[in-house]
């Protein structure tokens, strides 16, 4: 699936992994793709922005969260602008590379 918002696969370990689910649902946290790995363990899609979030809320229910893949998509080059250095060098690289 091409999201360019990103996503994340989410893998969660817990007794009661429905409760987690049910507290995304409360929390407003959409996901997507839920499958059933074994009686403990669920993996499922979330949007990248909402990691955060997710891994609080399931801390919050005395859980595991593991992060499987992640497909950061636009909030990759978004992260950039938090390091000005690194903009200015790669800038300054193509200026020399293209010159």
């Amino acid at each position: 699936m091409m999201n360019y918002r990103g996503y994340a696969v989410m893998r969660i370990r817990s007794a009661a992994p429905e409760r987690c689910l049910n507290r995304l649902t409360e929390q407003q946290i959409p996901f997507w793709e839920v499958v059933r790995i074994d009686s403990l363990t669920i993996q499922l899609c979330i949007f990248y922005r909402d990691k955060t979030r997710f891994c609080d809320m399931v801390e919050q229910t005395q859980a595991d969260a593991e992060v499987v893949k992640e497909f950061p998509g636009v909030w990759f080059f978004l992260l950039w602008l938090k390091r000005p250095v690194l903009l200015l060098t790669i800038a300054a690289a193509l200026f020399i590379t293209l010159k």
